[in-house]
C-alpha cells in the first residue's frame, strides 16, 4: 500500500511509514477487520489549503490497483481522513 500526492511521482507513504518530511501532518492508520478485510486511512491533521490535491492510494497485488481521491481544503480542518 502506498499514498501518493499527485504530480509527484515519490510515495509520501509507504505502509503506515511516512516518506515525505514536509508531510509532518500526516499519518497512516490500518485497521485489520479479519482474514480477508483491511482498510488503509490516511488521515490529514490540521489540514490547510495547502493539502488540497489529489492522493493515489497504490494497492500491491497480483493485479495492481490505484485509486484517485480529489482532495479540496477551504479552510483549517482538524481532520480529514481518506479511506481506503
Amino acid at each position: 500500500m502506498a499514498w501518493v500526492k499527485k504530480p509527484n511521482p515519490f510515495p509520501i507513504a509507504i505502509d503506515t511509514e511516512i516518506f515525505d518530511p514536509e508531510m509532518k501532518n500526516i499519518r497512516i492508520n490500518y485497521e485489520k477487520h479479519s482474514s480477508s478485510s483491511q482498510s488503509w486511512n490516511l488521515v490529514i491533521e490540521h489540514a490547510q489549503p495547502s493539502d488540497s490535491g489529489v492522493y493515489e492510494c497504490q494497492v500491491t497485488s497480483k493485479i495492481p490497483l490505484s485509486f484517485d481521491i480529489h482532495v479540496q481544503v477551504l479552510g483549517e480542518k482538524e481532520r480529514i481522513n481518506l479511506i481506503i
